[in-house]
């Protein structure tokens, strides 16, 4: 178990050290960034203490700790496919004015 627990803790410190360089032009913000990290750090916590989860579940009415990860999955999994839906729509919104605005500037002459 003690193994499980080291290789845990350094896969999550590699991931925080991988956020930490990714660039602000991959539209990660600084925001972003900081509840990443704060969310490593409650997954260290868990990983070292998972009893944890047993006291965090009981007062919202959740038998089993590890049901309380799979509803957080579930939420978070909905929260980023909606965030990326929302991206993926702007940008085809920017290239179908990119696109029409380089069409009108530069017309193909018919001969």
């Amino acid at each position: 178990m003690i193994e499980l627990k080291i290789f845990l803790t350094l896969s999550l410190l590699a991931l925080v050290f991988s956020l930490t360089k990714v660039q602000f032009s991959n539209n990660l913000r600084i925001i972003e960034k900081f509840i990443f990290f704060i969310f490593f750090i409650i997954i260290q916590y868990i990983i070292v203490n998972p009893k944890v989860l047993y006291y965090v579940a009981a007062p919202l009415k959740i038998e089993r700790g590890i049901d309380l990860i799979f509803y957080i999955y579930i939420f978070l999994s909905l929260w980023i496919f909606t965030r990326n839906h929302i991206r993926l729509n702007m940008l085809n919104k920017k290239i179908n004015k990119l696109t029409s605005k380089m069409a009108l500037e530069n017309p193909i002459k018919a001969s």
